[in-house]
């Protein structure tokens, strides 16, 4: 049986916290997905480069922003709902929570940086 990973606050994120997403930009390079913030007048960006699940209410969907850009369609739904809770696992995954029941949970990865906030 896999052990679960337990998620906590960190406190690096807790800008976030309260934020609404202005902006979801896919790109064909690096990063694929951005998620965009404002804090204080100043960008703040969380870049997801691996697999991630994205749930809205009863929906799940786990995509890859290196696959078919049209397959990130689902993330525009973020533009405009704010963060209610960011937290990170022991092994490094993203879990961020934003109004309206949405939910983007990036998996951990040994082989490439998953995500990246900055």
């Amino acid at each position: 049986m896999a052990r679960r990973s337990t998620l906590a606050p960190v406190s690096y994120l807790s800008p976030l916290i309260g934020r609404e997403c202005t902006r979801v930009t896919v790109d064909r390079w690096a990063p694929p997905l951005v998620l965009s913030f404002f804090v204080g007048g100043e960008p703040l960006r969380v870049e997801i480069g691996g697999e991630f699940v994205f749930r809205t209410g009863t929906t799940s969907h786990r995509l890859d922003p290196e696959g078919e850009p049209s397959d990130l369609a689902p993330v525009l739904a973020l533009i405009g709902r704010t963060v209610e809770r960011a937290r990170v696992s022991e092994q490094g995954g993203l879990q961020l929570s934003f109004s309206g029941g949405y939910l983007v949970e990036v998996d951990e990865t040994k082989d490439i940086e998953a995500w990246y906030f900055g």
